[in-house]
């Protein structure tokens, strides 16, 4: 008889073999009671019930080199309900994004998520890079991840709302968290150094879409296209 564990060492060089790809990443999700002796190479373990925190953190951790990102082409559909949807949004509002992330899948995420609902937007690795982007050149929107190295995303933050006080130029800066921390606390936390909005990863296109619809910018954009 096959023990589950080779079992689940067959499974895993299967897929590897069918994807030509011999260390290609793998994330089990298994019960305390039936956890694999030993985790293969390149292989993550997370324990069922597994938590949105923990599968982040676990897709996070995947070297980007180790696994291309595939490109998903957009259907005909999609098009019509994404990124033709916000074209005409994007020429009456047009907006200046910044995302600030450090990991290189996260930002490809990101990008392709803005591409679909009609932006572009430039991309740094870290806080410090945040502020040397806003004093070249003026942003609407940050999508600020909250872990980043030299200044993460709360220290950075503060350091723009501490920089509006004497420069009105980056006063309106709206700046949105993005991280897998869903609790209460943590939002707040956010809101507290300054932040105007707060998404969970993986970014969700509508939660998006919504929230660079709040941004002042836009509200600005409806004002004057109200008159």
């Amino acid at each position: 008889m096959i023990s589950p564990r080779s079992e689940c060492a067959l499974a895993i060089a299967t897929l590897r073999q069918a994807a030509q790809h011999k260390l290609l990443p793998v994330i089990l999700m298994s019960n305390l009671q039936s956890a694999p002796a030993e985790a293969a190479v390149n292989t993550i373990v997370l324990w069922k019930p597994v938590k949105q925190a923990a599968l982040y953190q676990a897709l996070r951790s995947i070297h980007p080199p180790a696994l291309a990102v595939p490109q998903v082409p957009i259907s005909s559909e999609l098009s019509a309900k994404g990124s033709a949807s916000h074209a005409a949004t994007k020429r009456h509002h047009p907006l200046s994004i910044l995302i600030a992330d450090d990991n290189p899948v996260n930002q490809r995420v990101a990008l392709r998520v803005l591409e679909l609902l009609g932006y572009d937007a430039a991309v740094v690795g870290s806080g410090v890079e945040v502020i040397s982007a806003l004093q070249q050149q003026r942003y609407d929107v940050i999508l600020m991840d909250m872990r980043m190295p030299e200044l993460d995303g709360i220290q950075t933050t503060l350091k723009i709302r501490q920089m509006a006080q004497t420069n009105s130029k980056y006063r309106e800066i709206w700046i949105i968290a993005m991280t897998a921390n869903t609790m209460a606390k943590d939002r707040q936390r956010c809101y507290d150094a300054g932040m105007n909005d707060y998404l969970s990863k993986p970014i969700n296109r509508d939660a998006l879409a919504r929230a660079l619809e709040r941004c002042a910018a836009m509200q600005k954009c409806d004002r004057e296209l109200d008159r």
